[in-house]
């Protein structure tokens, strides 16, 4: 990317845009209860979460959670039995040519991802606000 300029640089996420990322969390019904740092585009949205959520913390050990396929390893890193996480298809290979889901876990998937909508909703509703904020 030779036409790119530092400044850019640090924003562009690889999918053709420069953008700013912040972790937000939201109740399931649509209210914003934390709004997080900005983070330039190309960082991955689990490493921002173990920044602002430190793993050997219990944060999600009394909260239900529900994340997208970005947080991959949360249910590893921190303590707590209510992630959820959507199941990610497996890849492709020579031992495996038609990799897919079993139907119980795309149905999971699904099921999660219907939750996890309204919570997208509050977030980029135009009516939204954050509901008090969160500093640690």
């Amino acid at each position: 990317m030779p036409y790119l300029s530092q400044e850019q640089r640090k924003h562009y996420s690889g999918k053709k845009r420069h953008t700013v990322k912040n972790i937000v969390i939201a109740t399931l019904k649509k209210l914003i209860i934390f709004v997080g740092l900005s983070f330039s585009g190309h960082n991955h949205d689990y490493k921002m979460l173990k920044q602002e959520f430190p793993p050997e913390q219990e944060w999600f050990e009394a909260i239900e959670s529900l994340a997208d396929l970005g947080y991959q390893g949360i249910c590893k890193d921190y303590k707590g039995e209510n992630i959820r996480v959507p199941h990610k298809k497996p890849r492709k290979s020579k031992s495996n040519p038609e990799a897919c889901l079993s139907d119980e876990k795309k149905a999971e998937s699904q099921a999660l991802g219907k939750l996890r909508v309204l919570i997208e909703n509050a977030i980029y509703s135009p009516f939204s606000q954050p509901q008090g904020f969160f500093q640690g």
